[in-house]
């Protein structure tokens, strides 16, 4: 499940409730969703550790760990130069999906690296030969 900060449009917020209203999701599994959200969130703004993947069009082209917003931080300087030309590409329309959460450091490093290692995100490191000559598009 994606979780984004709400975009504007036509001056309003439009936020997570309103695209799942949209999409003819029930008051009842509202409740479910709003608590795991709550409970997503909660860990997110405390020490623990979470591991997220970037997508844009259901693709995975990064995989990271981190704390408290780091997964929605989509500033050019904040990750690699492949990443960061990537997201310039695709105008900063990433999807964030977290894949776990309330995690210690180490067990997020680790289930970075097993994730990284099955899904091959092209936008990591580990799987760039050379940043400066690397050919995404």
């Amino acid at each position: 499940m994606a979780f984004q900060k709400g975009n504007k449009l036509g001056g309003r917020t439009v936020g997570a409730v309103g695209r799942l209203k949209k999409h003819g999701v029930s008051s009842a599994d509202m409740i479910v969703l709003k608590s795991f959200y709550e409970k997503l969130i909660g860990n997110i703004k405390s020490e623990l550790y979470y591991v997220y993947e970037h997508c844009y069009n259901g693709e995975c082209f990064y995989v990271g760990k981190g704390i408290a917003g780091r997964a929605w931080d989509f500033n050019k300087g904040s990750r690699n130069d492949v990443w960061a030309q990537y997201m310039e590409a695709i105008n900063n329309k990433a999807e964030v999906n977290i894949i776990a959460c309330g995690l210690s450091e180490e067990e997020a490093l680790l289930t970075e690296k097993a994730i990284i290692s099955v899904r091959n995100p092209v936008c990591n490191i580990v799987h760039a030969t050379d940043q400066s000559q690397s050919k995404l598009f």
